[in-house]
């Protein structure tokens, strides 16, 4: 890929992945799937290929073989990756002494998984925003220097990457300019997100970032739900106990209204804390739902502030990204 006429090779997207641990975690996560494999079961891994190719727009055999030869793969290399994550998925934890697969056995599958889960885009993705800092701070042409050290010992530690087909001096230098290129990241992060920039933030967000504690019973049928609903409204019963009548559980949650259906950012803002709302319809079920607490975004909250954070940068981001980056293969 380049960003700004200024090229990346695959290296410099698995150093850019070392860095942040994107690539260690396709590391660790292909040589679990891989011990775990053999346990996925064909009709999961046939509905997770359905799923795959239809977030896709795959659906037509020549479609999904096309797009499949465009990135340099064929259908097993997916079948393969699937059975993968569906046995991952499956498994709570992996097996207490389960043998590692042998690092040639996760070099011949990194490549494929890297493309097909996606890791080699989001690769990219942050070399891309790394450059627009970089721009946006008028050093993407003459980068200062950065502490590369451990980087370099990441990247010779990798068995499995092929990084060690490039000779030391080359990947020294390819270390530095991704190291640089993430310490100008970090720098425009903190220059963009200043006090008065996040409490602008907070501001912009007081309704979506709201989080609301609620109790939510979900049922197969309208009737049941209604029926529920009356049990707690006119004869005074708990939701747990207008549910258990029909056989059916209450969970218990606490979300921010960004994070909740669709369907149910309404509800919630027209429910007061300690009132039933529903039963209303969310993929063929309906759903009965009791607030508890709703509160205001807390600007102590780390997952707060890192939401405002990646929203101002992202947003500064942008014009720096627009018609800057290419990517010449598919992936």
């Amino acid at each position: 890929m380049s960003f700004d006429e200024i090229g990346f090779t695959f290296a410099d997207l698995v150093l850019a992945g070392l860095y942040d641990g994107l690539w260690l975690a396709l590391i660790d996560d292909l040589g679990a799937g891989l011990a775990a494999a053999p346990s996925a079961e064909p009709e999961q891994v046939r509905a997770a290929a359905l799923d795959y190719r239809r977030e896709r727009g795959l659906l037509a055999s020549e479609d999904l073989r096309g797009w499949l030869a465009a990135r340099g793969l064929a259908a097993e290399d997916l079948a393969a990756h699937l059975r993968r994550v569906v046995a991952l998925g499956a498994a709570a934890e992996r097996p207490a002494g389960a043998a590692r697969p042998a690092a040639e056995d996760v070099a011949a599958s990194l490549r494929a998984d890297a493309v097909l889960g996606g890791t080699l885009r989001r690769c990219g993705e942050l070399l891309a925003n790394w450059g627009g800092a970089a721009r946006a701070r008028g050093t993407l042409l003459e980068l200062p220097h950065a502490p590369a050290d451990e980087l370099l010992a990441l990247a010779r530690a990798d068995e499995v990457s092929a990084l060690d087909a490039i000779e030391a001096d080359e990947l020294e230098r390819k270390a530095a300019r991704i190291a640089a290129l993430a310490g100008e990241y970090e720098a425009f992060c903190d220059e963009i997100a200043s006090e008065e920039a996040m409490e602008r933030m907070l501001r912009r967000h007081r309704l979506d970032w709201q989080s609301y504690h609620f109790r939510e019973a979900t049922f197969a049928r309208e009737p049941a739900a209604r029926e529920a609903a009356l049990c707690v409204r006119q004869d005074g019963m708990s939701l747990e106990e207008a549910a258990g009548l029909a056989g059916v559980g209450v969970s218990e949650q606490t979300k921010r209204l960004d994070e909740v259906e669709k369907e149910m950012n309404g509800v919630l803002l027209a429910t007061s804390p300690g009132e039933l709302a529903g039963p209303y319809a969310v993929h063929e079920s309906f759903v009965l739902v009791e607030v508890l607490e709703r509160s205001q975004p807390d600007p102590g909250d780390p997952q707060v502030l890192e939401l405002a954070r990646t929203e101002l940068v992202a947003d500064a981001l942008e014009r720096h990204l627009v018609g800057k980056v290419r990517w010449h293969v598919d992936v």
